[in-house]
């Protein structure tokens, strides 16, 4: 599926201006130095994007993994904080279902995820020893919008 992007002029009209919804700065056209502005937009992109990569799962060898720090709110209400891992296991020749369980503790399982609460993080599959970028699947987005449980 192709995603239509915004025309040249639209983004040339951008210049010097800041969205107004995240701060973010876009480099004038012709700006000198260019650079400072350019650094300052990226600055301003990194505190906006924070939230965005918490229990990202990262490859950091050919059969392990890692897992970006964050916090979550378990199912009793809870604030759990994870601290973040790195250089996890991986089950060769088999889909690793990679998530945290309601007390923060990472699992992972090669029979899927589990009915019982838990934040899915990412499936990866791992073929002779060994993975791919491509081969990390998202999860993350399972567990943004849920229903809230009827109030007791």
């Amino acid at each position: 599926m192709s995603e239509l992007l915004p025309s040249d002029d639209s983004l040339n009209a951008l210049s010097g201006t800041t969205d107004a919804d995240t701060g973010v700065p876009f480099v004038a056209i012709y700006e000198s130095p260019y650079y400072t502005s350019f650094y300052r937009m990226i600055a301003q992109l990194l505190t906006v994007a924070r939230r965005a990569g918490d229990f990202r799962v990262f490859q950091d060898g050919s059969a392990t993994f890692g897992v970006r720090a964050g916090r979550f709110t378990s199912s009793a209400g809870a604030v759990v904080l994870y601290a973040g891992s790195q250089t996890q296991a991986l089950t060769d020749n088999a889909v690793n279902s990679i998530y945290l369980d309601d007390a923060g503790e990472l699992t992972v399982e090669t029979y899927g995820f589990p009915t019982a609460a838990h934040l899915p993080l990412a499936t990866i599959t791992v073929t002779s020893g060994s993975y791919d970028l491509e081969d990390i699947v998202d999860c993350r987005g399972a567990c943004l919008f849920r229903a809230l449980p009827d109030a007791v």
